[in-house]
């Protein structure tokens, strides 16, 4: 098909939207408050873990340039877009550069085809997870390989109800860290996608229109799936069209390894929830739907601790090989045989080694575990990292 041709049915498609983009749209997440445990033991156990889909997961290294917040909506709590076990995170808001032109699928006067692999927006991808994650965030990110099927989206379209079809993509994921989403996915309820308006997102607080990786089939070979401000997907240009007055942004996507989670704590009940240092405070419940990670760091695998003594409710502790620094501190939790936290709290900060005599009565009962490890303990959203847990009790 000529270029021209195409682009004429795609004038005639965004005139469309941006009819219907008249009304107003608002963003509607599926996150809900709900009362769960402050914080929650993981470590590869997803059974234990009571984030749902929809609910806000905060990852990453945040960037004011391409406007990203570290702000991830669940897609799957349970499972990866592969359907391993991990989660399926997408990000809330959208990203891109702060110009005019935001992100471009392909960005160049003159396009050759629509595949995803190798394209301007999957390298952009690439270097996003090369420069937004720490070393231990970056060892949490599956690197993901995936063919997807052929899809037929349903639209209405001209007065009449059609679909838009995307071909099959044999190895359109290979290894990829971060990813666009999928024609298939964005229509996908089980991720919570039920309609145009869960699609909406925003870019810098606006309504956006952004990419998905899909290609259109064969009869359109310059078209790629896209998802337009007021919710609508369909497909477009995969150098857009100046008619589109937002700019063209990405909607990020990765798997997270469940094995690499060791915490997952409520944003709502706050970060640091130890009274004094020495003390184990009780981990009680909150109205929560977001959520800040304690992800694995190899780095501290080499703290240990032992007992020394236990009596009368008290134990004696000794503990080496702790990292120092800026929010670094050495923390005890205590886990009951049903994989959940009771208490939690800082027992020594910025100090490689030392003796501890804790306070244990009331809090540890028969089938209790008390654990210490090495842990970087950050305010607000910012992820959490920690060694292994030592084993003292």
């Amino acid at each position: 098909m000529k270029r021209n041709k195409m682009k004429n049915r795609a004038r005639k498609l965004i005139s469309m939207v941006l009819a219907t983009a008249i009304l107003p749209c608002l963003f509607v997440s599926t996150a809900h408050a709900k009362e769960d445990k402050a914080m929650q033991y993981v470590d590869g156990n997803l059974d234990s873990l009571q984030v749902e889909t929809g609910d806000l997961v905060y990852f990453g290294q945040d960037d004011d340039e391409l406007s990203f917040d570290t702000c991830w909506q669940v897609l799957d709590a349970k499972q990866t877009n592969t359907g391993e076990d991990g989660m399926f995170l997408m990000t809330k808001n959208l990203v891109a550069y702060q110009d005019e032109k935001g992100i471009l699928f392909e960005d160049t006067d003159n396009p050759v085809g629509n595949e995803y692999r190798g394209s301007t927006i999957q390298k952009f991808c690439g270097e996003f997870a090369e420069t937004h994650f720490s070393d231990a965030e970056n060892a949490a990110v599956i690197a993901t390989s995936k063919s997807d099927a052929e899809f037929k989206t349903p639209v209405f379209f001209q007065g009449k109800n059609t679909t838009v079809n995307f071909d099959p993509a044999e190895g359109i994921l290979d290894n990829d860290k971060v990813f666009l989403l999928s024609a298939e996915e964005v229509n996908n309820p089980e991720y919570g996608f039920t309609g145009d308006e869960s699609r909406i997102a925003t870019f810098n607080g606006v309504d956006s229109n952004w990419w998905l990786r899909s290609p259109h089939d064969y009869k359109f070979p310059l078209d790629v799936g896209f998802v337009f401000a007021n919710g609508w997907q369909a497909d477009l240009y995969v150098n857009g069209f100046s008619m589109l007055h937002t700019p063209y942004t990405a909607r990020l996507a990765l798997n997270l390894d469940a094995s690499q989670i060791l915490f997952a704590t409520s944003v709502d009940a706050g970060s640091d929830m130890e009274a004094e240092i020495g003390m184990l405070e009780e981990v009680g419940t909150a109205e929560t739907s977001q959520w800040k990670l304690t992800v694995k760091d190899e780095k501290r695998n080499e703290f240990q601790a032992s007992r020394i003594f236990h009596l009368f409710g008290f134990c004696a502790i000794h503990f080496e090989g702790a990292e120092t620094g800026e929010n670094e501190r050495v923390s005890a939790v205590i886990i009951n045989d049903s994989g959940e936290v009771t208490y939690y709290g800082t027992v020594a900060k910025n100090k490689t080694d030392g003796f501890l005599l804790l306070n244990l009565q009331d809090k540890y009962d028969d089938g209790d575990t008390l654990y210490l490890f090495s842990e970087n303990a950050a305010d607000g959203t910012s992820t959490n990292y920690a060694g292994g847990l030592s084993k003292v009790l």
